[in-house]
């Protein structure tokens, strides 16, 4: 079991460092996708949450400035992938924003 856990924590390290490789863009909308599924127990249906961090957090977890998330997730708004209004997000068309990276 805590082998299983142990390995399950350095594959989520090992796709973070990846994802570092990508504009940030790309590193919210992965970031988005798992977030989703991890808050919404059935993603296909109900797809609004709210952030459980600051932007300013988000950056610091992406490795990004606080500022290149605010444009990306204006963009994304723009781009109707997502609604954001305050904290809460809606993602209305992720899949596919996130099919050019295989997820």
């Amino acid at each position: 079991m805590i082998s299983q856990l142990i390995s399950s924590e350095l594959r989520l390290i090992e796709k973070r460092l990846i994802d570092r490789h990508l504009d940030v863009e790309k590193q919210l909308l992965i970031f988005l996708h798992d977030l989703t599924k991890r808050c919404c127990e059935s993603f296909s249906e109900d797809r609004r949450f709210s952030l459980p961090m600051s932007q300013y957090d988000i950056a610091s977890y992406l490795g990004v400035r606080h500022e290149s998330v605010c444009r990306a997730l204006k963009k994304m708004q723009r781009q109707g992938v997502i609604q954001k209004k305050s904290k809460n997000i809606e993602i209305i068309n992720i899949d596919n924003a996130l099919s050019p990276l295989h997820l």
